[in-house]
């Protein structure tokens, strides 16, 4: 006679394996809702590094502000974050590519303490012009003066963007970016 007995720990291996595929799939769902779990994207246009620089005269640059080197502003702020963008007497590009998934690019914008005139900002995508909105307005071309400009750029199908400073004159620019970051 063969005797039998329950098992009451049969039931345990089918239990935890039930279980452990449901918290892998509830971890998967949490990493494609919670886009913090997924790699972290670059929050400004500084974090993606030095732009490229493209004139048709000589001239232009690009200046990272730093602790030691801050942007100081034509209305007397100093800036540790942010950068400055130095024109040319002819239209200079500052060019950054960018990847995929940015809605928006938000700028605040103002000149440098050793800029006298407005300067003209217009921004750009493989040699398009966008419209973007300028202090509520929405322009092709803003000129930035003595007062910050809020500036929002629409980025969606962006993965090239130029901020351009328009200049037919003999006046080199010096624009300072307080801020500049993408959602």
């Amino acid at each position: 006679m063969v005797h039998t007995q329950s098992n009451p720990f049969r039931a345990r291996p089918i239990l935890a394996s039930a279980a452990l595929s449901m918290l892998s799939a509830g971890l998967l769902a949490m990493s494609f809702a919670a886009p913090a779990l997924a790699a972290a994207k670059p929050v400004s246009l500084q974090s993606l590094g030095k732009p490229t620089v493209t004139a048709n005269c000589k001239g232009g640059s690009y200046r990272a502000a730093t602790a030691s080197a801050p942007l100081l502003t034509i209305s007397g702020q100093k800036s540790t974050t942010g950068f400055a963008l130095t024109g040319t007497n002819c239209n200079t590009m500052f060019t950054w590519h960018i990847g995929p998934g940015y809605s928006e690019l938000n700028v605040m914008a103002i000149l440098d303490q050793s800029d006298s005139g407005p300067v003209g900002v217009s921004f750009r995508s493989v040699g398009t012009a966008l419209t973007f909105t300028a202090n509520g307005h929405n322009v092709s071309m803003v000129k930035v003066a003595g007062s910050p400009a809020h500036l929002e750029v629409p980025l969606h199908g962006v993965h090239q963007l130029s901020i351009v400073l328009p200049n037919g004159g003999s006046d080199a620019g010096i624009l300072d970016v307080t801020s500049a970051h993408l959602t």
